[in-house]
């Protein structure tokens, strides 16, 4: 028997499908979020410990990505098993290239605001 057209959804699957993805698209909307506040924190962090110098702060930082990218790498792990060598070379090549940009530019900066605001 088919179901009459009221002027709402017909289908049951049709409704779930458009619930499923309004969750899906709040959770992206949340992770987004959330990335960008930790990606506020590079800016926020050496203001808020201005005795610790910055080579440290970025070092915590690396080092806190790390630790956050690893669930998400085990999750994934099948895909990463995928990528062949010269994959991982590049990938590699570019994260040490950004480090070292990075570790090499901000001894330079003083992360105390007065310092900032003298020059």
């Amino acid at each position: 028997m088919r179901p009459r057209f009221t002027g709402r959804i017909v289908s049951v699957r049709a409704a779930i499908a458009i619930r499923g993805y309004a969750r899906r698209m709040w959770i992206g909307t949340l992770f987004a979020l959330a990335a960008g506040l930790v990606w506020g924190l590079v800016f926020v962090v050496p203001l808020l410990l201005p005795a610790y110098p910055a080579v440290r702060l970025s070092c915590a930082r690396y080092l806190a990505f790390g630790l956050i990218a690893l669930p998400l790498a085990w999750f994934d792990r099948r895909r990463l098993a995928d990528l062949t060598r010269a994959d991982w070379v590049e990938a590699s090549s570019s994260a040490s290239s950004a480090t070292c940009c990075t570790t090499c530019a901000w001894p330079r900066q003083s992360s105390a605001p007065a310092d900032r605001c003298r020059r």
